[in-house]
């Protein structure tokens, strides 16, 4: 099968065909090759595809000295290690949510400094991950809830966009501690 003629002709159609394929054997291999949880092997796979797909679409990708299926093993491998690697260092919504529901409103003088980045952050993300933020982990909605209210093609979709969002509040928070490092 041509992907790159499949990504050029129908992307939808091309991600559905490699979800169909290899969506439960990867997150089986990343399950037991590098122990990740069910969630994270997901998580892990969502990003291979989306690696796959900005590749692809980006031109930085034009051909494979392989199948596809050692190419998405490839970056699967890299992306459950890094999953691995920085799961005892994420900081996770959850706990976040806590953090800041226990704080009465105070004055920004008086939170600590992650409180204090991340209420100055949130607002920034853009409604649209806000929104989506919201309604898994604070109002804890499951993917399929989400996905029937809000505009989203289904589960993948919204995991997907979830994920998006988890990593672009992390970026902002690694650039801003990074600014004030060296600042």
């Amino acid at each position: 099968m041509d992907w790159f003629h499949e990504f050029r002709t129908d992307e939808n159609q091309a991600l559905k065909n490699i979800y169909r394929l290899y969506r439960k054997e990867c997150i089986v291999f990343a399950r037991r090759k590098f122990g990740l949880t069910q969630e994270d092997a997901i998580d892990a796979f969502q990003q291979t595809v989306l690696i796959l797909y900005n590749n692809t679409v980006s031109g930085k990708l034009e051909q494979l000295t392989s199948d596809i299926k050692s190419y998405l093993f490839g970056i699967l491998r890299l992306t459950a290690l890094e999953s691995k690697r920085t799961s005892s260092k994420t900081i996770y919504p959850e706990d976040l949510n806590s953090t800041l529901s226990s704080i009465p409103n105070s004055d920004p003088e008086e939170e600590s400094d992650l409180v204090a980045l991340l209420k100055s952050l949130l607002p920034k993300l853009g409604a649209a991950c806000r929104q989506l933020l919201d309604l898994y982990y604070y109002k804890e909605l499951s993917l399929q809830e989400i996905a029937s209210v809000g505009d989203y093609s289904g589960t993948d979709s919204v995991k997907t966009q979830k994920y998006k969002c988890m990593k672009r509040l992390h970026s902002m928070i690694s650039e801003h501690l990074s600014i004030h490092k060296t600042g």
